[in-house]
């Protein structure tokens, strides 16, 4: 059997791997029992506590309107913890956390660290049934939340606290110790069963994550990190704790703002940002804009999560900004990310982009069907042990049994990712089922499915993915009609409303189509293969051309081409139904705006196209009165495709 380690250096004493174990193709460095808890005995809040009693009066967090130091920061959450205990009986339980990302956040989450409670992050206009199911899976017994007085719906009758200014100076309060097993936070993601599962990680897989990239990829008093990712993706969990436990800087990007080059931009160069983290897609856009390009001068270590990284993007980057690259991979049931591969600068030619090596703790499986090893060269399903792993689903026990398997008397996740060994380092090669990664985001096509049966008018549905006309994969949903309807078919725009009910925006399918039948497999399942080769021939049904009484005029018709370019062919009355609605998304409306820059000299705001839902009828609206002649005013616009 072919066992390789992680040869790093550590600080503390490496345990032999265990050879004794099928399949084993990593081992790295592992400290294991009381080793442990000796090592991270309060969890992040201590090594954090530890940085604040050495820094105290250096900027710790910040954000556009304000900056906490290290010693605010402990202070104030230390109010929260106190605060927390009170509401909670005496900690023990699940919080909620429902903030725009600001330095509060900080405070939010390592209040409800010191309290002896996990964090459960809400994201802002998630959908009210969504966050009861979070609630109730969670058992929460407490939210944090910008307007306690005045809580979100699904918040009423629990105890709502806000998150508190630092006091005057004060001793810190003494840190309770972590129990091994217990929960650091809880992150939700798509449920293969049609429910979102929240996945427990534990507070040692948290501290040894860190740990870890405190090790491998060393910061300072100098650097200054953007806290970009949305904290209900683990990713942030890296970008809000490293800086704090490194003396570095954690400077927050406002609400929305990571997907907008453009704030991105005025980011970069006003914080003189050094660390950075991009969803491959979304590199490639911003390597798009060279303003961004330019202003990325500061950079110096840039990490690659979320998406597969192609070749070509990482070669475009080495090009483009003078930072290491650094690939990292981990499903969210292992505490971010377990194993890195330093891209090599300039990477080779047709060298593929590789997941790499283990971090600290970590034992990693390639296994056949049957659980036994593969040879190397030979692909494999990746299993993961040691450290890093979750504890579970919250309150879904069938769900933690079929995905966390004890062998040899350890736990190990079984990831479902295809890999194998190439001189050494792990390559991924995809997936073994049909979960997905659009834009970043792990989807379960199931809980779409699911959640479109709920129509009246939907019989059976299937998502699968498909490449749009500009390259990007988006997810399409193929449905079939109720056997005994009691709705006509309702378009691609009305049912994405009616999911944008019950799921998450980056769940919505940007291409619906309706068949008569879902075509089977011999073995009577739905035969996606097949419906992925229907969807990418074929635009949203009942798009034909429309005729456009103003298209003779050049501006007019140069900004409705752009618009349904990137859309798809117009639906009747196009122009009056929002972008989203339309199956519009995030990358989409960064190219609608830079060519409404570049054609007009107009600056859009992002939010009109991706929080306010604005039509075609309402751009050329804002265009006009920015002083540009469109002609397309919301009244010429109305009997558009009528």
């Amino acid at each position: 059997m072919n066992i390789l380690r992680d040869t790093t250096p550590t600080s503390h004493t490496a345990a032999p791997p265990n050879t004794s174990t099928p399949g084993v193709v990593f081992s790295a460095p592992a400290l294991t029992g009381p080793e442990v808890s000796e090592r991270f005995p309060y969890g992040i809040q201590g090594l954090i506590r530890e940085q604040a009693q050495r820094t105290p009066d250096r900027i710790a967090c910040a954000d556009d309107g304000r900056t906490l130091t290290y010693r605010e920061v402990e202070l104030a959450s230390d109010a929260l913890a106190a605060a927390l205990l009170e509401s909670t009986g005496g900690g023990g339980a699940a919080v909620a956390v429902h903030l725009a990302k600001s330095v509060d956040v900080t405070v939010a989450l390592l209040g409800v660290l010191k309290a002896g409670c996990w964090y459960v992050p809400i994201a802002l206009g998630e959908p009210d049934e969504r966050v009861t199911q979070m609630l109730e899976d969670t058992e929460a017994a407490a939210v944090v939340t910008a307007c306690p007085d005045d809580p979100a719906t699904p918040f009423l009758g629990m105890p709502a606290l806000a998150v508190p200014t630092p006091p005057p100076s004060t001793d810190v309060r003494p840190l309770m110790p972590v129990p091994a097993d217990q929960p650091a936070y809880v992150l939700f993601t798509s449920g293969s069963t049609g429910t979102p599962k929240g996945v427990m990680v534990g507070g040692e897989a948290l501290c040894n994550r860190l740990a870890w990239m405190r090790r491998a990829y060393p910061l300072g008093e100098h650097d200054v990190v953007l806290q970009k990712t949305p904290c209900t993706f683990d990713v942030s969990g890296w970008e809000i704790f490293l800086p704090l436990i490194t003396g570095a800087r954690c400077q927050y990007l406002a609400e929305g703002g990571q997907r907008d080059p453009r704030e991105l931009t005025a980011a970069m160069r006003r914080h003189r940002v050094t660390v950075c983290h991009f969803v491959p897609s979304m590199l490639a856009e911003s390597l798009a804009d060279p303003v961004l390009v330019r202003a990325c001068s500061s950079l110096r270590l840039v990490f690659c999560s979320g998406e597969a990284l192609p070749a070509g993007l990482a070669a475009r980057f080495q090009r483009a900004i003078a930072a290491d690259l650094v690939n990292l991979y981990g499903p969210t049931e292992a505490a971010i990310d377990v194993t890195h591969w330093p891209v090599p600068n300039p990477l080779p030619s047709h060298q593929p982009v590789l997941i790499g090596r283990p971090i600290d703790n970590t034992d990693l499986y390639v296994l056949d069907h049957q659980g036994r090893s593969v040879p190397t060269g030979e692909q494999g399903e990746l299993w993961i042990g040691g450290t890093p792993v979750a504890l579970g689903y919250a309150g879904r026990p069938e769900a933690t049994a079929a995905a966390f398997a004890d062998l040899d008397g350890e736990r190990r996740y079984r990831t479902g990712d295809l890999v194998r060994v190439v001189g050494g380092e792990l390559e991924y090669l995809g997936r073994i089922d049909d979960q997905l990664k659009v834009r970043g985001v792990r989807i379960e096509p199931a809980e779409i499915e699911n959640a479109l049966c709920r129509h009246p008018a939907v019989g059976q549905a299937v998502v699968v993915p498909r490449n749009s006309a500009n390259g990007d994969l988006e997810l399409a949903a193929v449905v079939a009609p109720a056997r005994t309807p009691s709705h006509e078919h309702p378009t691609a725009p009305e049912l994405r409303t009616f999911l944008a009910h019950h799921l998450p925006r980056a769940h919505l399918p940007a291409m619906v189509h309706w068949i008569d039948a879902i075509p089977l497999t011999r073995s009577g399942k739905a035969d996606r293969a097949r419906l992925r080769d229907t969807v990418s021939r074929r635009a949203d049904p009942g798009t034909a051309p429309c005729t456009d009484p103003l298209a003779s005029r050049p501006d007019e018709e140069t900004l409705t081409d752009r618009w349904w370019s990137l859309l798809g062919p117009p639906p009747a009355c196009g122009a009056e139904i929002g972008f989203v609605t339309l199956g519009g998304h995030s990358l989409t409306a960064v190219r609608l705006l830079a060519w409404c820059q570049t054609r007009f000299g107009v600056e859009v705001p992002l939010r009109m196209l991706l929080d306010d839902d604005a039509s075609l009828a309402e751009l050329a609206t804002f265009l006009d009165a920015a002083g540009v002649t469109t002609g397309m005013t919301t009244e010429a616009t109305k009997g558009i495709t009528a």
